[in-house]
């Protein structure tokens, strides 16, 4: 059969099929959207859906959502403290959980296996503040398979209790990634941020607290951030360092300023070797292990060194910051023990999460607050900032250690060493086609053509560029995957085809993706189509028209398989019929 005709005829039944569907939005898990609770319950009719349903906590309505200020609220541990002797002075406390995975199946085991449970125990504390980053790949998983968890956070920013960070979309590290990556990463993540829940944040959670002052802080404040957080060994090298370590700093490039909170590196365990953090203790040890004592033991060290940094902190301005990934809170424990975590249950780590928080709210000097409220309190007593000049390069420590056992000076070595140069080469690729196509957008629109069909493409192309660079430039992170952001050449293509929309049907062949293998695109002036040249797999499905994406994913499907590969199925030539293809 000639495959010109075949292809025809198979646009004939795609325009039928998608004629009657049309109103459907098919929900995707690259794309971040405003989203109500039948979005959800529409993707999730098959295995145990009604049981998620059951379990969900509330429903999600952005429709009702407005911008969200974190600094409205100002929320003490135990209410009014002004009868007390601690009632003149307390401990500012941010604890601050960092949530992260992969475009990839693995979200919702995460999600089940920890965020659920240790969201769930923050909500059972609502005198307590809680700063939360969720990246935008696992926003996206959780959009996809339940929104149990992202509606307990919702609740918990319309009531005061939680500060939303912003950061990269997929957690690339800044420092090694191009200034245009970092560009659009961060801007993905503020507005999906924005449209899931319909807040603007302040505050930027900087991937693994590595710095480059001149680099980094531009793109930071230019997105609208005004703080972030660097490691406390990084800022200590600082030449005009002063002052108590955990009071906040400014800094400032090319007339751009930003407040700098302090990592506290001895809160956490960084490295398999080290001792545990004094607050990591708790989270990473199971209750039989009496390496630091009882709960209870471990519980009053960590409190007895808060007070320690609460009676050094004479002029009331040290906000001592725990930031930790979420992970430690059960996910580690659950996968038997990784990243140097006892094997556990999420339940028991989460009754020792709540014996700790009970005990915060126990302490009549301790705070736990939000960052922009810490700020904010500062500015309205005119507090007198200490500044740092120059931030010097550096990576966490974590990195540092482990780089150092491979035989490089520090991570920094490591990530200038070339290990990551093929990986550049595929992002620089896409970053090439994504860059013609917003020059072909910008010339169309001063042409004086609609072009908001292909800016919305465009947009889907990016995602899944940014999405692909998961945890880019963090130490042993060398995923097959990266190569797949050349993927978001057919999103590309589309989205050019958006400006210049062809006039009948027509059949071709290109390769897209740019991986050696020719794909095959059907298009007439709705529809644009794209399917794989092994197994005629369709691809992409795009209307050209208003922007619609009706199918397109190209992330890695899982953990073990990073990639895709096709070459074992039967490979189409023009003379086959693209509709026989299985």
């Amino acid at each position: 059969m000639n495959c010109k005709h075949s292809a025809f005829s198979f646009f004939v039944l795609l325009m039928i099929i998608f004629q009657t569907t049309q109103s459907m939005q098919y929900m995707q898990p690259m794309q971040s959207m405003n989203f109500e609770y039948k979005d959800v319950l529409h993707l999730e009719d098959i295995g145990d859906a009604e049981n998620k349903i059951k379990d969900t906590s509330s429903v999600i309505d952005n429709s009702k959502a407005t911008f969200v200020t974190f600094c409205d609220n100002s929320r003490g541990n135990s209410g009014d403290k002004s009868g007390d002797k601690f009632g003149e002075r307390e401990l500012d406390f941010v604890f601050l959980l960092h949530m992260n995975q992969a475009l990839v199946p693995y979200g919702e085991v995460a999600d089940d296996l920890c965020y659920y449970k240790i969201i769930s125990t923050l909500r059972a504390h609502p005198r307590l503040n809680f700063t939360l980053h969720i990246s935008g790949t696992l926003i996206s998983d959780l959009l996809w398979f339940g929104n149990r968890t992202l509606s307990l956070i919702i609740n918990g920013v319309r009531e005061g209790q939680f500060e939303i960070l912003g950061s990269t979309y997929s957690q690339s590290v800044m420092y090694s990634c191009e200034d245009y990556d970092n560009r659009i990463s961060v801007e993905l993540h503020k507005k999906q941020l924005n449209e899931t829940f319909g807040v603007l944040p302040t505050g930027f959670w900087n991937a693994e607290r590595c710095w480059n002052q001149s680099r980094l802080l531009p793109v930071i404040a230019d997105a609208g951030y005004t703080y972030t957080f660097i490691e406390d060994k990084i800022l200590s090298r600082a030449p005009d360092y002063s002052g108590i370590e955990h009071c906040v700093r400014k800094t400032s490039y090319g007339g751009k300023e930003i407040y700098v909170f302090n990592d506290d590196r001895e809160s956490i365990k960084y490295d398999s070797t080290d001792d545990d953090g004094y607050i990591d203790r708790i989270a990473l040890r199971a209750n039989s292990n009496t390496k630091y004592g009882t709960l209870s033991q471990r519980i009053d060290y960590a409190i007895s060194t808060l007070y320690s940094f609460y009676n050094s902190d004479s002029l009331d301005e040290a906000c001592v910051v725990y930031a930790q990934d979420c992970e430690a809170w059960g996910l580690w424990q659950e996968e038997g023990g990784s990243n140097g975590a006892d094997s556990d249950d999420v339940d028991n780590v989460a009754a020792r999460l709540d014996a700790f928080l009970t005990r915060l709210e126990e302490t009549p000097w301790l705070k736990l607050t939000k960052p922009c409220e810490f700020i904010k309190e500062m500015n309205s007593r005119s507090y007198q900032y200490r500044r740092l000049n120059t931030i010097p390069d550096g990576g966490a420590s974590w990195m540092d250690v482990n780089a150092k056992k491979a035989g490089y000076a520090d991570w920094i070595g490591w990530q200038s060493s070339g290990v990551l140069s093929e990986y550049r080469v595929s992002f620089s690729n896409a970053r090439d086609k994504l860059n013609n196509a917003e020059n072909a957008i910008l010339y169309a629109k001063n042409a004086g053509k609609n072009t908001s069909a292909a800016e919305k493409i465009l947009e889907i192309a990016k995602v899944q560029y940014v999405s692909c660079m998961f945890e880019f430039g963090c130490w042993g992170c060398l995923f097959k995957w990266y190569h797949q952001s050349k993927c978001c050449g057919i999103a590309v293509e589309a989205c050019l085809k958006s400006l210049d929309m062809p006039t009948s049907k027509n059949a071709r062949m290109n390769d897209l993706d740019s991986d050696g293998c020719m794909e095959y695109i059907l298009e007439d002036k709705d529809i644009f189509a794209v399917f794989s040249a092994h197994g005629g797999r369709l691809i992409a499905l795009f209307n050209i028209v208003n922007g619609t994406s009706y199918l397109y994913n190209d992330a890695p499907s899982t953990y073990t398989s990073k990639c895709p590969d096709y070459s074992s199925l039967p490979l189409c030539t023009c003379s086959e019929s693209i509709t026989g293809a299985d």
